[in-house]
């Protein structure tokens, strides 16, 4: 109930009612003939005067008290608590009487100040907060942003806040897809993406990638009534991982151009050796041997050392083959990958004493370059490996096409492989193969099976290099 308190044109009290008696915490008889004054703090008399005065003036019979100024009543303990109210007037028999209806709103402003200190604690929350914070409502309207926010857009909160989302900070060419999404939203007709990056647009015009984690807002009834978001600019992030792919891009170039004139010195040593320094040999051979023959036979100790000058020459040559070979397998240009490797593995078995075998069904593959010399040199670093680390008594190697794709893989029976293991410090040769297997546009693992072991596994697209197929 609402207190009700009538005065005359002198401020004294005529009608006090129950609530009023409650409220003041006085009774009627204390009050009525009593000056208004003693209900309002001393702070305010004066004023409280003048604005019924000037009420009172006006011909106006009715309106609200205090305006946006807060209105205060006093309780005869002497206790001041805030009240609503609203002043009306009225003319009986040549007097004017003023009546004020009022309520104690002790606790509704109690609760807005719990509220307020509620809001104020959720605002520092959000703004000290190191990520955006946006809530959309069902229109796509900002309904909330935090300081972290206003400052990568570049706009005030009051100037955010109320306008449509897509239409202000959404970059023009996905507005009518993101406008589409979030109205399907709403409507229930498809989900919410958790996690999805975004651009936004800011007032410099400027555009900013955003990693947003969404939720959607609900009402008691359940129905979506909006979106609330926290993002995080990772715009500096994307454009430095755009940098170090495009490192590695460059660095990979780097690394099949330097094979590649690797290679071509490789190619050139390796014929100077065999056409040129071996053919000296043999004529060198040859000279000895024709000295050797004309040697009479009391200078034995002559001849003895010619037969051992011409095993010298035969081993030189045998040497100098070995290493243009392992230079550049003449045998790839004159036969073909699969009896160089052939051969390889022989090589590699006689050195070694590890038992090999072949497996090579690719008929329909045309094993030009650079696909066979890096194939090659691929097998050649996985046999070394073998021999380096594995401690492996048999290698199978296998050359076959599987799904469009040329597979390549070198099996062990030795000691396996870590996890990782390519990745470890100078784990060179593991990293080598990937890097030729992925200038190939191909890829390389490393992986040991249940049953022991390891596998190099290499499987490099066929498209380039079926028979009938001139690309290079």
């Amino acid at each position: 109930m609402d207190a009700i308190v009538t005065i005359d044109e002198n401020h004294n009290i005529v009608l006090f009612n129950a609530a009023a008696e409650k409220i003041f915490r006085t009774a009627a008889r204390d009050a009525v003939g009593r000056p208004l004054d003693r209900f309002v703090p001393r702070r305010f008399g004066d004023l409280h005067r003048r604005h019924i005065q000037r009420f009172g003036e006006t011909g106006v019979t009715m309106r609200r008290m205090g305006g946006e100024v807060g209105l205060f009543g006093l309780r005869s303990d002497g206790e001041e608590f805030p009240i609503d109210a609203s002043i009306s007037q009225v003319a009986v028999g040549g007097y004017r009487f003023y009546t004020v209806i009022l309520r104690d709103i002790t606790q509704r402003k109690r609760a807005e100040a719990e509220i307020r200190k509620e809001r104020d604690t959720a605002q520092r929350y959000l703004d000290i907060a190191g990520v955006i914070l946006v809530a959309l409502d069902s229109n796509g309207k900002v309904t909330l942003i935090n300081r972290k926010g206003c400052e990568l857009l570049g706009y005030r909160e009051e100037e955010i806040v109320g306008q449509s989302w897509c239409d202000r900070f959404v970059p023009e060419r996905q507005r009518r897809d993101t406008r589409n999404v979030l109205g399907q939203i709403v409507v229930g007709e498809t989900q919410l993406t958790e996690f999805h990056e975004n651009p936004v647009l800011t007032r410099s015009g400027a555009e900013r990638v955003i990693a947003w984690h969404n939720r959607m807002l609900t009402d008691e009834n359940g129905r979506i009534v909006g979106t609330l978001s926290s993002g995080e600019d990772i715009t500096e992030r994307e454009r430095a991982a755009e940098a170090l792919e495009q490192s590695h891009r460059q660095l990979r170039e780097l690394y099949a151009a330097m094979h590649e004139v690797r290679e071509a010195e490789r190619t050139r040593i390796a014929r100077e050796l065999h056409d040129e320094l071996a053919q000296w040999l043999t004529a060198l051979k040859m000279d000895v041997s024709w000295v050797a023959a004309r040697l009479p036979g009391e200078l034995k100790p002559l001849v003895d050392k010619t037969q051992k000058m011409k095993g010298v020459v035969d081993t030189t040559v045998a040497a100098v083959r070995r290493i243009a070979a392992d230079l550049r397998p003449v045998m790839i240009d004159d036969l073909g990958l699969v009896p160089a490797i052939e051969s390889l593995l022989h090589d590699f078995s006689q050195r070694s004493g590890v038992v090999v075998g072949l497996e090579a069904d690719a008929n329909d593959v045309e094993f030009r370059e650079p696909l066979a010399t890096s194939l090659y040199r691929m097998v050649q670093e996985a046999l070394t490996n073998v021999s380096r680390h594995a401690a492996a008594s048999h290698v199978e190697v296998s050359i076959a096409c599987a799904v469009g794709d040329l597979v390549v893989r070198v099996r062990d029976d030795g000691r396996g492989i870590e996890a990782g293991a390519p990745r470890k410090e100078k784990s060179f040769g593991l990293l080598g193969i990937q890097e030729r297997a992925r200038t190939l546009g191909g890829t390389a693992r490393f992986y040991s099976p249940p049953e022991g072991g390891t596998v190099v596994e290499i499987v490099i697209p066929l498209h380039a290099y079926r028979r009938g197929d001139a690309t290079t």
